[in-house]
């Protein structure tokens, strides 16, 4: 996709450009940014981002040593790591795919996507990670 999806933190919200075209000759009108049709794909560029800590910026200091990239999230062969499925999974099963829905889980269960984030650290960040969640103040 040209350009690629992107995280809209004033709404909180993954946005996407779509071409379209006008009338019986079809004319191309241009690209205009919205929001991400649902689907799994908005899961995934969700996890993408928050991953990248653009959804919680608490998280933003992390991605640097994760020990994969966020981008795997969004490659067809993603089902081949267990973290990508695990992190994918927790959020389709609560219908989490933008930064409202996520506070709202967090506000039901404060450990929400902890054992899933964890998957995607080194085992000398755990501790640390699990003592603050949820990641919702600033650094």
């Amino acid at each position: 996709e040209q350009p690629p999806p992107v995280y809209e933190p004033t709404s909180g919200t993954v946005k996407c450009h779509m071409s379209s075209t006008y009338g019986s000759r079809c004319w191309s009108l241009p690209a205009v940014e919205l929001d991400y049709p649902p689907g799994l794909d908005k899961y995934k560029w969700f996890a993408r981002f928050f991953l990248e800590g653009k959804v919680l910026e608490k998280l933003a200091s992390y991605a640097p040593v994760l020990v994969s990239r966020p981008s795997v999230m969004i490659k067809s062969w993603s089902k081949l790591h267990k973290r990508t499925e695990s992190i994918l999974a927790t959020l389709i099963d609560k219908n989490v795919d933008n930064r409202a829905s996520l506070l709202d889980e967090f506000d039901e269960d404060n450990r929400y996507l902890l054992r899933e984030y964890l998957q995607w650290l080194p085992d000398d960040k755990h501790n640390e990670v699990t003592l603050f969640w949820p990641p919702l103040k600033e650094v």
